[in-house]
């Protein structure tokens, strides 16, 4: 039995799920403001971080822009920026839970405020020095043969 989905079907299923997404995602960020208590901890910081990297791409992947070029091109680069950010931000968390839980060792020598500086210089850094490499090389746009016209690297030839 062969299941086909139309456009308006993949449509759904993506507006659905950003909505989720951003929900998700302001919760945890209104929550981290809100506390005093909340935002002095290593951990949550990260979370936090984290949150604002996941509703930035959520919002991105919200709109669809594959009939304008210009627009089509933002939403890629940025959509890739919040990708890789939101991919640091998990890689941070999981070294800072590795750390608590196995690297005694680890965690005398680096501080909790050197850490975060590291942390948000690789991870807001890192993804945009990634993003703007394909950009700089025109290789962001929308391919016309998929199904949604989906805006981000093209195919290679």
């Amino acid at each position: 039995m062969t299941v086909t989905y139309t456009y308006d079907d993949l449509r759904l299923v993506t507006i659905i799920t950003c909505i989720l997404g951003i929900v998700g995602a302001v919760v945890i960020i209104f929550t981290f403001l809100s506390s005093s208590a909340i935002r002095q901890r290593f951990g949550t910081r990260l979370i936090f971080y984290l949150s604002i990297a996941n509703l930035g791409n959520a919002a991105c992947c919200l709109s669809w822009n594959g009939d304008d070029r210009m627009k089509c091109y933002a939403q890629a680069v940025l959509i890739h920026y919040f990708e890789l950010a939101a991919f640091c931000w998990s890689v941070c968390l999981g070294i800072t839970v590795w750390a608590v839980t196995y690297g005694d060792r680890f965690l005398e020598i680096l501080s909790v405020d050197t850490d975060m500086k590291i942390f948000n210089l690789f991870c807001w850094i890192f993804p945009a020095i990634m993003a703007i490499g394909p950009a700089v090389m025109s290789e962001y746009g929308s391919d016309p043969s998929s199904l949604i016209s989906w805006c981000f690297t093209l195919k290679p030839v």
